[in-house]
């Protein structure tokens, strides 16, 4: 083999093959003389503080003498998803990926198989722990655990840590088969909402998975890496063209559901769309303190609605300079500003920057919780008033809103900008005024136009009894129904057909419902998408729906689905 080796452990006649392999894989790597190596398990006495994978076959162990380096070959079912499994063990033990290779591995979604030979160093201190899946074979895993006898690993102090984002989602990475390629497309938004309840979590993704692939392969191998993260599966459907299911997820006082879908995009290509919702996981991050002036004295009886205040303001990311006014409004509020009529539940005046080159430099939210009719009103005050609503983030395809407005920016000439972001499952409204005039007027006060998209337009069905609320540019829409998936699926299908989409599939259950639609345009390109709706909270019958053009191989399509 090309080196001199102590082996220990004895190989008996059924271990031949995994001892032939072992020594095959050594060889490759083309190891020095003076190791140690050990078949078939961990040596004997082994201790170690850098976690390994669990549950996972041993090839053998190679022991570096001289350098203290110790290499341990695992050969695991699927490799790529023993490989992202044990990287996110890792990454939960404190250990941070250091080289850019590594940076797609943040989070979760899907990716593609780690590329054979590729490696990422992990560090926790001055421990280094090298990741590989080694060529030629591409089947088994390297984890190479740096000597804790050496300083600091220069790359272990060379680099620093990537950056993450402060939200976090218990989805794993999903990578896809070795030798597939693995592209993103169509869905792909992530954001938080805020409810009654305390934060939530909406994540969606999405990718084309090309290569020798079907949608019923994909859910097996996307399932069991589910399951290995700690997922638990709720249901099942498939058809012959597509694949779906649903899971749920609890664990540290987290409760979170997600589905998956999977259906056919051209020949040799599957669509993947996989939407989660849960409380929201905030990683901590450092930053200074600073702690918003109250005006005025807060008596016992004002506690419940400061309580109410500093949520809303919490969740609204309001700036750290910040004076906070109880139930009331600031004392110097122009009197030509108009607010609406309903519960003040407070507002905040955000102190301008002694550095800011504008003194008026300013900003006032005013937060309201108002009724269907009291929003509606304040509205066509604002109209009669002459102010022009600018934009509104309400697509004109995918889910709209049927009625309500979720963001509309409304300008009056000489006057400052008044935005206001509406939040219907709490009827909570933020009403956000910027002191700041602008020199050159209000804009064309045209609405905004979201770019063409071939997604068809769906609004509330009957059945939807509150919440009904839309994002990722049309992609997606929750609400709350008492009616089970079937109904739903069916009053959107009637929608589409409308529209002069022609249904190709359906599936649906207790808590789930999948179906597929055609449509050719007046262009002669055909547009294929899929459509999902799924049961996130069985006790509330809160849903999540999402939609996505599924013929994303066309470069044309492909830009016009994106939100």
């Amino acid at each position: 083999m090309g080196f001199a080796a102590n082996v220990s452990g004895a190989v008996a006649s059924t271990d031949d093959r995994g001892a032939q392999t072992f020594a095959e894989r050594v060889a490759d790597y083309g190891h020095p003389a003076n190791v140690k190596t050990t078949i078939g398990h961990l040596p004997d006495g082994w201790s170690s503080s850098v976690p390994l994978p669990a549950d996972v076959p041993i090839l053998g162990v190679v022991q570096h003498i001289k350098s203290g380096l110790t290499e341990i070959y695992y050969q695991p079912p699927d490799a790529a998803s023993a490989d992202a499994s044990y990287v996110s063990g890792l990454k939960e033990a404190g250990y941070v990926a250091t080289d850019r290779s590594d940076a797609s591995a943040d989070g979760g979604g899907f990716r593609a198989a780690r590329k054979p030979s590729t490696s990422s160093l992990y560090c926790h201190g001055a421990q280094g722990v090298e990741v590989s899946v080694p060529q030629p074979h591409g089947d088994d895993l390297r984890v190479a655990i740096l000597a804790t006898k050496q300083d600091a690993p220069d790359a272990c102090v060379a680099e620093q840590p990537l950056a993450g984002s402060p939200y976090d989602t218990p989805i794993p990475p999903l990578v896809g088969p070795q030798g597939a390629t693995v592209a993103a497309g169509g869905l792909g938004s992530f954001g938080i909402s805020r409810g009654a309840e305390g934060a939530t979590t909406d994540a969606a993704f999405g990718a084309l998975i090309t290569g020798n692939v079907t949608p019923s392969q994909l859910l097996r191998l996307y399932q069991s890496q589910l399951v290995r993260a700690g997922w638990r599966v709720t249901a099942v459907a498939q058809s012959p063209d597509a694949a779906y299911a649903s899971f749920t997820y609890g664990a540290h006082g987290t409760t979170w559901n997600a589905a998956l879908g999977l259906s056919p995009a051209g020949t040799h290509a599957v669509r993947a769309q996989l939407v989660a919702s849960g409380a929201t996981i905030t990683r901590p991050v450092p930053r200074v303190p600073h702690v918003p002036t109250l005006s005025g004295h807060v008596t016992k009886s004002d506690r419940w609605a400061l309580l109410a205040l500093v949520r809303r303001i919490v969740n609204d990311g309001t700036s750290q300079h910040t004076r906070i006014f109880v139930g009331t409004l600031p004392s110097d509020l122009p009197a030509s500003i108009p607010l609406p009529h309903g519960v003040l539940v407070g507002s905040t005046e955000m102190i301008p920057s002694t550095s800011s080159a504008d003194p008026s430099n300013g900003r006032n939210v005013f937060y309201y919780t108002l009724t269907g009719d009291q929003l509606d009103a304040y509205a066509r005050a604002l109209q009669s008033a002459g102010w022009t609503a600018e934009s509104a983030v309400d697509p004109s395809a995918g889910f709209v809103s049927s009625s309500r407005f979720d963001y509309v920016t409304y300008c009056k000439p000489g006057l400052p900008a008044l935005t206001a972001s509406v939040y219907p499952a709490t009827n909570s409204v933020s009403i956000r005024l910027e002191r700041t005039v602008s020199t050159i007027g209000c804009r064309g006060l045209e609405p905004f136009q979201w770019p063409h998209s071939p997604l068809p337009k769906i609004v509330a069905p009957a059945g939807v009894v509150s919440g009904w609320q839309t994002g990722g540019g049309g992609s997606s829409a929750s609400f709350d129904s008492p009616l089970p998936p079937t109904p739903l699926l069916d009053a959107f299908t009637t929608q589409l057909s409308n529209e002069g989409w022609s249904a190709l599939t359906k599936t649906a259950n207790d808590t789930l419902g999948c179906a597929t639609y055609a449509r050719t345009g007046s262009d002669g390109k055909r547009v294929d998408v899929a459509l999902t709706v799924y049961r996130r909270n069985t006790a509330a019958k809160a849903y999540t729906s999402f939609i996505a053009v599924t013929n994303i191989g066309d470069p044309a399509l492909t830009a016009m689905a994106q939100p």
